[in-house]
């Protein structure tokens, strides 16, 4: 009898070792933009390969070398018979880099990693390695490659944190304003997405002071930067017309598709004339209200330290000098978010600062600062440490909905966090109840083995097939609770991935 209970235990783990090997077989990037494919594991390793050693170098300057097996990014663009400007790399939780194909040459899709498949937890299955680029450039969870040419786009690019290069299919994902104004002696409306939502996705620099909007027959515009930022009411049609309300005609940029002979793009260019100061960067305290702080006023509260232990060609400690955010405010969970949108959730009890200073200078942009949290060591990986803080906010774990289970971030939802996937500015204003669950899951990270997804209400459990629901993206809503009325489900506390 033990012999058939062993004999079936074994062949229970080589069943789910064969099922979860097909599944990373079968993960697919897809190909979007100027061609239209999909790629998938087995056919990648089919291509002609290439194996070499790299040094990823991360922001910190640490420098960490492995051996790597990929595929030219150049050879897989062979075979779509294509030769973008601009190739946008997409991770599976939204995450996106812009490059421009000359700055593309040693990019490889990389498959192993020290002799052995690229795991989940360091950023397989398949991943970005770029040789002479820094390293966070080198995308995890690589799930589309977008190839992008300068007709058709808009290009955002200067003093700006990421390259974007946007078509009018990536336009549609904005929320559109409509605006009624006098253009040439009519009134009229204009459908389009505000310039500024399109410069925070951007993420553009504290010290930008100049913008200029060029077209492709370099009739050029140019305004201080902040007398656009502060007019939302200032759009960018679908077809890449720029509307300029209150301002003379000469400054409303023509549907450049009725001009055959020119290019079809309109480039966004941020310029500085002079150097930032971190003083200058605000970000927000969210409790039972919305407290917004300087940098400078940060620092008028008591100071605490955390010390990390760096492992290099000797063992250090290196000091991080912040806020305790318990001084701050209260909740049993705090939520970290960046300036680009990534968010952290932390028990409340973990040992966390609002770092501002390391070994007694000022963080550096290039290292996440000014302004990122330290988290001590002792609690999980360095991945909570998150560069570019905007926002704290303290919440319930009893009102909020948390998403647990086979993922790689834990993480704690409030209402007000269904607005995380739009910008800054409408999580200060909570302006939205709603999203597709498909984003909060892509934030969470599903891990590839998971199969089932629970949703824990207040009076009862429901299990489905994540690949199910995750095909039909239902809408989950905030209205006296969590809710997704598509699937029936209402207060919803908890959604376990397994």
């Amino acid at each position: 009898m033990k012999r058939i209970i062993v004999g079936i235990l074994a062949l229970s783990l080589l069943l789910g070792c064969i099922s979860e090997q097909k599944q990373k077989e079968e993960y697919t990037i897809n190909i979007t933009g100027l061609a239209q494919g999909e790629l998938n594991l087995s056919d990648l390793k089919t291509m002609p390969s290439e194996e070499f050693n790299a040094i990823l170098v991360k922001s910190t300057g640490t420098t960490i070398e492995n051996s790597w097996k990929g595929v030219l990014l150049s050879d897989v663009l062979q075979k779509y018979n294509v030769t973008p400007d601009y190739v946008t790399f997409v991770a599976i939780d939204g995450y996106m880099s812009t490059m421009e194909l000359s700055d593309l040459d040693n990019a490889y899709l990389c498959y192993e990693m020290d002799g052995k498949d690229i795991s989940q937890e360091d950023g397989g299955p398949i991943r970005l390695v770029i040789i002479d680029q820094p390293g966070k450039l080198w995308l995890k969870f690589l799930k589309e490659i977008k190839l992008l040419g300068k007709e058709n786009s808009i290009i955002i690019k200067g003093k700006t944190k990421v390259t974007l290069v946007l078509t009018k299919e990536d336009l549609d994902l904005f929320d559109k304003k409509t605006v009624t104004t006098e253009y040439k002696g009519e009134t009229k409306s204009f459908e389009g997405v505000p310039v500024t939502a399109l410069l925070n996705r951007a993420r553009y620099e504290e010290d930008a002071e100049k913008i200029k909007f060029t077209s492709a027959d370099e009739y050029t515009i140019e305004f201080d930067f902040d007398e656009i930022f502060s007019n939302e009411d200032i759009l960018i049609t679908k077809d890449f017309r720029l509307i300029m309300p209150g301002y003379e005609s000469k400054y409303w940029i023509k549907d450049l598709r009725d001009r055959s002979s020119m290019k079809k793009f309109l480039s966004i260019f941020l310029l500085f004339l002079l150097l930032g100061c971190t003083e200058e960067w605000n970000f927000y305290i969210i409790d039972d209200n919305v407290k917004e702080y300087s940098l400078s006023e940060l620092k008028n509260f008591e100071t605490d330290v955390i010390y990390e232990t760096v492992v290099g060609k000797e063992i250090r400690k290196v000091e991080w000098e912040g806020v305790a955010p318990n001084t701050l405010g209260e909740g049993d969970i705090i939520n970290y978010i960046s300036e680009d949108l990534y968010l952290v959730s932390v028990p409340y009890n973990v040992d966390v600062i609002l770092a501002y200073k390391k070994e007694g200078k000022n963080i550096p942009k290039e290292e996440g600062g000014p302004l990122k949290i330290a988290v001590d060591p002792n609690y999980g990986c360095r991945c909570n440490w998150l560069k570019y803080l905007k926002i704290v906010e303290f919440i319930d774990s009893k009102n909020s909905l948390s998403i647990y289970g086979e993922v790689t971030n834990i993480l704690y939802f409030s209402p007000r966090d269904l607005n995380i996937f739009y910008s800054i500015e409408d999580i200060i204003e909570n302006r939205y109840n709603r999203i597709g669950l498909n984003k909060i899951l892509d934030k969470a990270i599903c891990k590839s083995k998971a199969e089932k997804i629970t949703f824990v209400t207040e009076n009862d459990r429901k299990t489905f097939d994540l690949h199910e629901v995750k095909n039909t993206d239902p809408e989950i809503i905030y209205e006296d609770g969590f809710n997704i009325p598509s699937l029936n489900l209402e207060n919803i506390i908890a959604i376990k991935i397994e």
